[in-house]
């Protein structure tokens, strides 16, 4: 494991006096006081366009599958690895689902369970290779995307699959709208539910914890390392699964060029996330927060007259700054 990509928990020690902003004290609190502020400003510089519940339900949507992957990132990165490779397992899972029901050999459920099978498995063994070989585990997940991008690649050969698809049931899933919400959006709800239960909740996710914190620590307590490790590995490739699947019933259709471009907004996204709620520690609530607060800054740019390659330049730019501010939240100063 590298130690830049594991969470920690709070400082023990003391900060500096000399402090001009106690992160510390606001972390919990600053994410979301940055996202009211957010709100505030384009609803004034643009009120006719950006205060309105069509924008708002817009945007949730569109962030859907985002938001999936994200979660998957969260699992891996909770236990103290990073998995690079998430994205083009979203796509492959994607894919694959399409394929199987676009050549007449099964049905959607089957599809999807097939597709979210691979798709776990990818990530078992991205777990072995970086638990029993030792490899890095950026280096391993890596190596694992560049080599699933280009099978998309050579397999799909560009083109996306909408022929032999269920379509009308893939509606059914996707456009009905319980409480002014699309359902996919409900889907995203509560599979962060799930994530958030089981990593703060449960056995399993105060190892992951422990582990990311400080493996020999977690080891000595008594905690099969090596076991969870692997797990984190596994439960990350089923999430990017799922978001796959998801991604094939709301567009309702397989594309090849999905997953990749969503990696440095999901580390984003991720990274930001930990400056909240839990400062210093991967969290599904701050995930969340942040992709709110990174969608609509994006979308508020755009309405306000910035051009389209801001979103490339607020992403990254909020990337450097968490990795940063989480860095500041972990130390300790005597």
């Amino acid at each position: 494991m590298t130690s830049t990509t594991r969470p920690v928990s709070g400082a023990t020690g003391r900060r500096q006096s000399g402090s001009l902003l106690n992160l510390e004290r606001l972390g919990p609190y600053g994410l979301i006081v940055l996202l009211t502020l957010e709100i505030v400003v384009f609803s004034i510089w643009a009120p006719d366009t950006f205060l309105t519940w069509v924008n708002f339900r817009a945007v949730a949507l569109n962030q859907v599958i985002l938001g999936l992957l994200v979660l998957a990132m969260l699992v891996p990165l909770i236990a103290g690895e990073l998995d690079a490779s998430l994205p083009a397992v979203l796509t492959v899972s994607s894919l694959t689902s399409a394929s199987l029901m676009s050549n007449g050999h099964l049905s959607l459920v089957p599809s999807i369970v097939a597709a979210i099978v691979l798709a776990t498995l990818i990530g078992t063994v991205n777990g072995l290779v970086v638990v029993r070989l030792g490899v890095g585990s950026l280096v391993t997940t890596l190596g694992t995307f560049t080599v699933l991008t280009g099978l998309i690649t050579g397999l799909a050969g560009g083109r996306t699959i909408t022929e032999g698809l269920p379509k009308e049931t893939m509606r059914r899933l996707a456009e009905p709208r319980p409480l002014g919400l699309p359902l996919p959006v409900l889907y995203l709800l509560v599979v962060a539910v799930g994530v958030w239960f089981v990593t703060e909740h449960t056995t399993i996710g105060r190892q992951w914890q422990a582990i990311g914190s400080s493996e020999p620590a977690a080891r000595m307590a008594g905690v099969r390392t090596q076991r969870l490790r692997i797990l984190a590995f596994t439960a990350g490739g089923f999430l990017a699964g799922v978001a796959g699947c998801v991604q094939l019933i709301k567009a309702q259709l397989g594309s090849p060029n999905i997953g990749p471009g969503l990696l440095f907004p999901a580390f984003a996204a991720a990274f930001l996330g930990a400056t909240a709620f839990r400062p210093g520690r991967f969290n599904v609530r701050g995930a969340l927060t942040a992709i709110a607060l990174l969608s609509l800054g994006v979308v508020g740019l755009i309405m306000v007259g910035a051009p389209y390659w801001v979103d490339q330049i607020f992403n990254g730019g909020a990337l450097i700054a968490s990795l940063f501010l989480v860095r500041y939240l972990r130390r300790d100063v005597a």
